[in-house]
């Protein structure tokens, strides 16, 4: 990243302000965007405006949980490529599994792990740059073949105007 790229945001999700207060200071000192909600209310509406690079979540919080707006939140078309890391205190296997059922691309256990967390950050969003990349790509690729296959057609109807066979007898057809 260059100077004058921008800076990743993350928003981090958690009713508690001390856990807040922990994930903001570790990720500024990163050079971080941070965005902090401590409600889902405020989260959801908060990630469609904003459209994070990554969202940290937490699962236990009051009125909806963290599973529950993982999901709304990644029903927005605007939200649905946003990596979502749980950062929750519930340790078992089954809690672990209903988080990634939810949508989240990782989950990560309180107490937070500074080198841990810092390095999942970087992992996904590095992920989720690859991923746009490769979307990008995959729309030139495709805007390249529709060409080829108006070109194709082209030749075709130009052969059969001048008497000729047309050389392109398989053209797929919109």
């Amino acid at each position: 990243m260059t100077t004058s790229d921008p800076k990743p945001s993350i928003l981090v999700v958690d009713d508690d302000r001390n856990v807040q207060k922990l994930l903001k200071r570790l990720l500024l000192k990163e050079g971080y965007l941070v965005i902090a909600c401590e409600d889902a209310g405020t989260a959801l509406q908060t990630a469609i405006e904003t459209c994070p690079d990554l969202i940290l979540l937490d699962i236990n919080m009051p009125v909806v949980d963290g599973y529950t707006l993982c999901r709304q939140i990644l029903k927005q078309p605007s939200c649905e490529d946003i990596p979502v890391i749980f950062v929750s205190g519930l340790l078992e296997e089954n809690d672990k599994i209903k988080g990634f059922a939810a949508g989240a691309v990782d989950y990560l256990t309180k107490p937070i792990q500074n080198a841990e967390t810092l390095a999942r950050i970087r992992l996904h969003l590095s992920l989720k740059e690859k991923m746009t990349e490769l979307k990008i790509f995959n729309n030139i690729m495709i805007e390249r073949e529709m060409r080829i296959i108006e070109l194709k057609e082209e030749v075709n109807s130009l052969n059969l105007e001048l008497g000729r066979t047309a050389p392109y007898s398989e053209i797929w057809h919109k």
